[in-house]
């Protein structure tokens, strides 16, 4: 701001600006280039149209105004959009949950397309930062996504790198609901909420003879969540190194070690709900159910384990 009068001497001016309709905010004198001045971080401002307005007072308590000056803020997008990012870390599976019809979940990495059942709300505001897609809200009825039996994610094996990845935001976190889930009762993992926890599970409990399984413990890994909040949730299994580990918004939130190889573990598997048989931190379930009242998007499984950096990388594009 350039404000000057021929009484005071230069700087000593009180000068204020405003956006829109807050709150007035000091300007100091920057006597570098001999104005007044004030940031303003345009990533805490809505993109679209903004008002401007300075405001100038002397010692004398006289006070000038400004002309409102318009300007549109259009915050930066992510150089690489988030799916090409997931593609290009060798997603396996990728279901975007981006149609506003139909009945197929598609697979943009490869061909193990889902079906949406039951009744889901399709072409809900997306979860991430990308205007163009959607996301699937869940009734907590009768709402999964079923995908088909394929060696690559679960009949084949026995699997040393996994990396699971979705987003979600629920209304209600308290009740036990399913947001992905793979395998049974002997062998398979599992993604869902419960009273106020994220869990992110793995099990083999069978022994199929190579010296790693049956596992001496199920994993379960947890973390508090909060209803109303968009969350960024990535499981990574990685035997070679020894360790599972659930991060949320890129943060490391739990880890555990001492798990074998994930041996075949068919029979289903389900965004929104369990399909079949699934097991939870404190029991078995057989059968269907648990079904969700997410809204969930970005669904993605990984043959290898994703790195710290990486994880951050998505996290960091596909936030809004």
């Amino acid at each position: 701001v350039t404000a000057n009068d021929t009484e005071d001497p230069p700087g000593t001016l009180d000068v204020a600006v405003q956006i829109d309709t807050g709150t007035w905010t000091p300007a100091p004198w920057n006597p570098t280039n001999s104005r007044y001045e004030t940031p303003w971080d345009t990533t805490t401002t809505n993109d679209g149209p903004h008002t401007l307005i300075a405001r100038a007072t002397d010692t004398a308590t006289n006070t000038t105004t400004t002309p409102p000056t318009n300007t549109t803020v259009t915050n930066a997008v992510a150089a690489d959009p988030y799916d090409t990012l997931v593609l290009a870390d060798g997603a396996l599976a990728y279901w975007r949950l981006g149609e506003s019809t139909g009945t197929t979940a598609v697979d943009t990495a490869s061909n193990h397309d889902g079906i949406y059942t039951g009744t889901p709300i399709l072409g809900q505001p997306g979860l991430i930062n990308d205007p163009t897609n959607t996301a699937v809200r869940f009734d907590g009825n009768n709402d999964v996504v079923k995908i088909p039996d394929s060696t690559d994610i679960n009949t084949g094996g026995p699997y040393e790198n996994r990396t699971w990845e979705l987003w979600f935001t629920a209304p209600n976190v308290t009740t036990r609901q399913v947001l992905y889930e793979e395998g049974g009762g002997a062998r398979g993992m599992s993604m869902y909420l419960d009273n106020g926890l994220l869990y992110g599970g793995l099990w083999n409990r069978i022994n199929d003879g190579d010296g790693t399984t049956p596992w001496t413990t199920d994993v379960f890994l947890s973390t508090p969540v909060t209803t109303g909040t968009t969350y960024h949730a990535v499981l990574v299994y990685d035997y070679p190194s020894d360790h599972t580990t659930l991060y949320v918004n890129s943060t490391p939130v739990a880890t555990a070690t001492g798990m074998g190889r994930l041996h075949k573990h068919a029979a289903n598997i389900a965004i929104g709900a369990a399909d079949n048989n699934v097991r939870f931190h404190d029991t078995d379930h057989l059968g269907n159910g648990y079904f969700t009242t997410a809204t969930i998007d970005e669904v993605a499984i990984y043959p290898t384990s994703l790195t710290p950096t990486t994880i951050t990388t998505h996290h960091t594009t596909g936030t809004r």
